[in-house]
């Protein structure tokens, strides 16, 4: 969408608020456009409401560059449209490339506005009010928890068992939160200089040991790069040497038994020694793993992977009442903004002190020919970033995610258009992010609706993850 100065006329001593309301508009929109900075004189000079007109008087405006998109489902208060991926559900500024506005703007005039939000690489279903009246009864809806969203999406590894499966027999029981929860809230330099080690005699210490050059946060509070492992704990001493968490919590298999595998590449045997050493001769502290829904004192941050019980999550009977015969698993790990790469895009990160964030997830389908699941996962509540974030703190990342698991280099030349297909495949994955809003369902003015992508993306994300796969190799 781009914007365009056009002349309101000529005016001498009228208040600005007063030449709009003469021009069609009402006291509300004349306040938002003049805060916005949308009114001019010749000089380009900002004019308020109550700035007085002397000459000629300039109005910065929308102007529409539609390309044809039209709603897949349409009624009298709103209408449906199957967002491509890359392409911006809002403007992002004076200077905004084509977004859904440019489309839904010249179709319903600019009372009309996007109920809800899709990322710019995530594709799929987005609901559009064609008035203010809608608007506000759809975010009630919205606000009010009675909208069921799903999405499809194509993630690294195998989840036919679910979730990590190695970790699902501890904490489907109850009995453990997953070894993430041992927390990455803040990981600072290295501990080490030259080739002195600093052995770690705590977890805390062990966390720090680990912040290697290269190698950042598991959860995008500092990211992984290079070739380095995104499966930060399942690789914990993968070359033979292993740190044995002992607890007081029930045993089972977390990893390989009660060990975490680290840093199977990217680290170097006298660190991995190093690590092993201190756990077995340097009065390494047993660490409790705690139950489910309690946290560790050195962690800010966890994910939980259990089995979906319905009765916990009776708050949520608005939307669940939309799914049927639902077996699958849930993500519960609240979410909250990160300071990392502030400068360059909005990050989320796993936090206690964050809000509440639930994914439901079930498994569709693993393709053993790229290591890949093709999953449906349902957001109980709407985090930014939520699907991506969880799935990512999971070990199973979506394949093409732009932004969690990348150094900040590389994020930034994808943001930036900068990275071209063929290193993006390489770096991600995929050419774009293989998520898909699929399907919404709500209830409005006493009708139920029930809306569904046309796009094939299961066929979609194969065709682009095989694709990818082959130029990878």
């Amino acid at each position: 969408m781009g914007y365009e100065k056009r002349s309101l006329g000529s005016f001498e001593g009228r208040k600005i608020y007063e030449i709009l309301l003469s021009l069609g508009y009402d006291m509300k929109s004349a306040q938002r456009i003049c805060d916005k900075h949308r009114v001019t004189d010749a000089e380009d000079q900002n004019l308020h409401k109550n700035s007085v007109a002397h000459g000629e008087i300039f109005l910065i405006d929308y102007k529409c560059k539609p390309r044809g998109l039209k709603p897949i489902f349409e009624c009298d208060a709103f209408a449906a449209f199957d967002k491509p991926s890359g392409i911006l559900s809002h403007p992002s500024g004076r200077n905004s490339p084509y977004n859904m506005y440019d489309e839904i703007w010249s179709l319903y005039g600019q009372d009309a506005c996007v109920a809800h939000r899709l990322d710019l690489e995530t594709s799929g279903v987005l609901i559009v009010a064609k008035d203010k009246d809608a608007a506000r009864e759809l975010k009630e809806c919205f606000e009010q928890r009675r909208v069921m969203k799903s999405y499809l999406a194509l993630v690294q590894g195998d989840l036919r068992e679910g979730l990590r499966g190695d970790l699902q027999s501890a904490a489907c029981n109850g009995e453990i939160e997953s070894c993430y929860a041992l927390g990455f809230d803040e990981i600072c330099g290295s501990k080490f200089a030259g080739d002195a080690v600093s052995l770690p005699s705590s977890i805390s210490d062990l966390r720090d040991t680990l912040a290697l050059k290269g190698v950042g946060d598991k959860f995008g509070f500092n990211t992984l790069s290079g070739n380095v492992s995104r499966g930060l704990w399942r690789s914990i001493l993968s070359g033979g040497a292993q740190v044995k968490f002992n607890s007081g919590a029930p045993t089972g298999d977390v990893g390989s038994g009660s060990e975490f595998d680290a840093l199977s590449c990217g680290v170097s045997d006298k660190l991995k020694s190093a690590i092993a050493m201190s756990s077995a001769d340097n009065g390494h502290k047993p660490c409790a793993l705690s139950a489910v829904k309690s946290m560790p004192a050195t962690s800010t941050g966890y994910v939980n992977f259990k089995k979906f019980e319905p009765a916990k999550y009776a708050k949520f009977s608005e939307k669940l009442k939309f799914l049927k015969d639902f077996e699958g698993f849930v993500i519960d790990a609240p979410i909250a903004p990160s300071d990392e790469f502030a400068d360059l895009k909005i990050r989320m990160k796993i936090s206690r002190d964050g809000k509440e964030a639930i994914t439901l997830i079930r498994s569709l389908r693993y393709f053993e020919d790229m290591d890949a699941s093709l999953i449906e996962c349902y957001p109980l509540t709407g985090r930014q970033h939520q699907i991506r974030l969880h799935l990512f703190a999971a070990d199973t990342p979506i394949l093409g995610e732009p932004l969690y698991g990348l150094s900040r280099e590389q994020a930034e030349r994808i943001l930036d258009k900068k990275m071209d297909e063929t290193e993006r495949i390489r770096t991600t994955g995929a050419p774009r992010l293989l998520l898909h809003a699929n399907t919404i369902c709500f209830e409005l003015g006493g009708e139920r609706y029930e809306i569904k992508s046309e796009f094939d993306a299961a066929r979609e994300f194969y065709n682009l993850a095989k694709i990818g796969k082959i130029q990878a190799t």
